[in-house]
């Protein structure tokens, strides 16, 4: 059994374990199907692609050069270098597009050009509104439904304990100096200094 300290806990329960487990359910697709998973080095997608993984899907996932090799150690099959040619590197992979696709990094817009005809999309970013288009599912996930869920956190704290997701920190903001800018937690969740 692995321990966590409180501010991992809060972190992962915060930040994105429960975003991350409500649109992987949202997309209802078989094991052995592939999701590409953007921003997997980030406050919510970074806990996209062990779930995933647990789940029996092969992840492809995009990642910014310093972030490449953490991408791939949290388990994605394939790390692609972010940027707007995301669809086109997916596609180069699989040339059909993929399964599903997860999004909370808010492209939308841009990222569903992965996803083959007839797949499934689903993101946590409000308001994002994204049109059906070559039969495309896509769904947009209420995080609070999961919040009297319990099994949900329950299967996260499972996930945790058998190091099947690793719980992230990149450094703790003392109370006495909260942050300069309001995206500063997001900053500060993919390693960048902001406090």
């Amino acid at each position: 059994m692995k321990a966590i300290g409180p501010m991992e806990a809060i972190g992962l329960t915060a930040f994105g374990g429960p975003d991350v487990l409500r649109v992987l359910d949202l997309l209802e697709l078989p094991m052995g199907t592939t999701v590409a998973v953007t921003g997997a080095a980030g406050a919510v997608d970074g806990y996209a692609v062990q779930p995933a993984k647990a789940d029996g899907f092969r992840v492809i996932a995009d990642a910014a050069p310093k972030d490449q090799h953490l991408v791939k150690e949290l388990g994605a099959d394939v790390v692609l270098l972010r940027g707007t040619d995301f669809p086109e590197l997916v596609r180069k992979e699989i040339p059909a597009g993929v399964d599903g696709l997860v999004d909370t990094a808010g492209i939308t817009a841009l990222a569903i050009r992965a996803v083959r005809d007839g797949g499934r999309m689903a993101s946590s970013v409000g308001g994002v509104q994204v049109p059906g288009e070559r039969g495309i599912q896509t769904r947009n996930a209420f995080v609070p439904q999961y919040a009297r869920e319990h099994g949900k956190l329950d299967r996260l704290r499972e996930l945790t304990e058998k190091g099947g997701l690793t719980p992230r920190v990149a450094r703790p903001c003392r109370p006495s100096k909260p942050p300069k800018r309001t995206d500063c937690w997001r900053q500060a969740a993919s390693g960048d200094e902001c406090c």
